[in-house]
């Protein structure tokens, strides 16, 4: 039987939204051959590097990621965190997925975030055992009466979205440490440069800030 030119479209139309989905399966579940987590830059190798240093080894550390809904921008960067970080023997003690929805409808979670600062709050009270609480999606969004008290769980940024608010809660201590970018004003000191080596094209993008290197 002839199939009519709106089915062959309907097909054609259905083929190619399967090898999209299939594409993308593959960016959100990326696989260990597929990445040289010893050898990768980028803000999760780099991250993960820093991180150790900042806390030492055998840590237990609770997780806050994007989920699926930003694969393809940061699906890589976290796979290579959790990665190395097993790699140090640090233990995850809990994880929290967000959309990244906000960032492709609102330009200004660019500068706010997309953590809602209750959801954090909540989030840490559930896991006060934990050496320290990971965040690859930005900082908690400041709410409009200001920063509250920090809980007892240190705060790890990960991810330069957000970076206005992540240097305000650096500034008030809410945050214990930062990987960003150079800060425009800053000089280039090629002994803050982060990453494994000077020489590695990344290490010039990220940097260790803490309270203290904000005074």
């Amino acid at each position: 039987m002839a199939l009519s030119r709106s089915h062959l479209v309907g097909i054609v139309a259905t083929v190619v939204i399967l090898l999209a989905v299939g594409n993308m399966v593959r960016t959100c579940k990326p696989v260990e051959n597929d990445i040289d987590v010893e050898n990768i830059g980028g803000p999760g190798g780099i991250a993960a590097k820093h991180i150790h240093e900042f806390l030492g080894p055998d840590k237990r550390v609770a997780l806050i990621l994007f989920d699926d809904s930003a694969a393809s921008i940061y699906g890589k960067d976290q796979y290579v965190l959790e990665e190395q970080l097993k790699r140090y023997k640090y233990k995850t003690v809990g994880r929290k997925e967000i959309s990244a929805g906000p960032l492709f409808s609102d330009p200004q979670s660019a500068y706010t975030g997309t953590l809602p600062m209750a959801d954090y709050l909540q989030f840490a009270s559930g896991h006060g055992g934990a050496d320290a609480i990971i965040s690859l999606v930005g900082p908690p969004m400041i709410p409009a009466e200001g920063v509250p008290e920090p809980p007892g769980v240190p705060l790890i940024i990960a991810n330069p979205i957000g970076q206005p608010a992540t240097l305000e809660l650096l500034d008030s201590g809410f945050v214990a440490m930062a990987v960003l970018p150079p800060l425009e004003n800053e000089e280039k000191d090629e002994s803050k440069i982060m990453g494994p080596d000077p020489a590695d094209p990344f290490a010039v993008d990220y940097r260790v800030y803490t309270p203290e290197s904000m005074e």
